[in-house]
């Protein structure tokens, strides 16, 4: 049971603008947990409550049995009090309940916007300005000194398109606690979360809490939309900020993708490790398949340029870069008189 009294003035409500006082309650643990749980508004359970005497029907879900203990729906509304109950000055509510647990009943003046409205308000007060959009963007690749010694950050691939809405994006937005670089479209989120009766507000790609005020537009993304063809809906980032659109064309043909890291390239070595052509040494392979160095024998090593198409090697030749494959060692050797020890050539072909 709870008596509470509130101070009401008919100036805080302007006639035909949308605005409206409610009544919210909510469980009082909640205030303690981190900002990224997702308050809801709950009614203590059998729950009964007058607004200056008159009884008020609160709309409360029931429970739900989950096979071990009843569980909250999270589904109750708040109560928009009736204008025509109110009294200027003091104004009393009185709750009844069997609920143990303790609530937080909160009294405040609402507005009932339109999506496009917050959609404007978002793109006009909450747009980043190049330079801290640019700065998130290299972000998301991760500080270079962190980077181990054999591994350095490589290029990203960013889809263009709406995970939500699953078009290309129009606005791109994130909020502000997201940490990734890749976006959703600002109308499409805001949109289906005023037309959903108990919105999330949660960032689709992160779950990371995405209320209009925690909106952001990213400048950068825009500029990468507007730079590219309007059929473009993935596009390739260096971690310098250069992008290029990306074909998913080409990812078919080349049965390979970037990554966002990658190994350091060998000092010592001039192997690619892309189809192309590279410049294999086998002398390292010849002294390792010697017996103990026996004497007579003599070795010869040679290096040869290796052009990979395709399923096929050709020595000598060109042709366009197709697919990542391993390179082919070309050894050539003499086994000598030494008729004991035979030698074995192999060539390792890709298969």
């Amino acid at each position: 049971m709870a008596d509470i009294e509130f101070e009401y003035q008919p100036s805080l409500l302007a006639p035909s603008s949308g605005h409206r006082l409610e009544l919210r309650c909510f469980l009082a643990h909640q205030l303690v947990e981190p900002p990224k749980m997702r308050k809801n508004h709950r009614w203590p359970l059998g729950c009964v409550l007058f607004l200056n005497g008159t009884q008020q029907q609160v709309q409360q879900v029931q429970q739900a049995w989950d096979g071990h203990s009843y569980k909250d729906r999270g589904e109750d509304s708040p109560l928009v009090l009736p204008t025509h109950l109110l009294r200027a000055g003091t104004n009393r509510l009185y709750f009844t309940s069997y609920d143990p647990q303790p609530h937080i009943v909160v009294v405040l003046p609402t507005t009932s916007r339109t999506w496009q409205s917050l959609v404007a308000e978002v793109r006009d007060k909450h747009t980043l300005l190049p330079s801290a959009a640019q700065a998130h963007m290299r972000a998301t690749f991760g500080d270079p000194a962190d980077d181990d010694d054999d591994v350095v950050a490589g290029a990203s691939r960013v889809s263009l398109r709406c995970p939500l809405s699953m078009r290309r994006i129009a606005t791109p937005a994130r909020g502000v606690s997201c940490r990734h670089l890749e976006c959703f479209d600002l109308e499409s989120y805001i949109e289906l979360a005023t037309a959903t009766p108990f919105p999330r507000w949660q960032c689709p790609l992160c779950s990371m809490p995405a209320r209009p005020h925690q909106l952001r537009v990213d400048s950068w993304t825009a500029h990468v939309l507007e730079s590219l063809p309007a059929d473009a809906t993935e596009v390739e980032v260096q971690p310098n900020g250069a992008f290029a659109h990306f074909d998913v064309s080409e990812l078919a043909k080349n049965g390979a993708g970037s990554g966002r890291k990658r190994k350091r390239p060998s000092e010592g070595g001039d192997v690619t490790g892309s189809a192309g052509v590279g410049r294999i040494t086998a002398a390292a392979a010849a002294a390792s398949l010697s017996d103990g160095g026996t004497s007579g024998s003599s070795q010869e090593s040679t290096t040869t340029d290796v052009t990979v198409e395709a399923d096929k090697a050709e020595v000598g030749g060109s042709a366009p870069a197709a697919r990542t494959v391993a390179a082919v060692d070309v050894i050539e050797i003499d086994p000598g008189d030494d008729e004991d020890h035979p030698i074995c050539l192999s060539s390792d072909e890709d298969e």
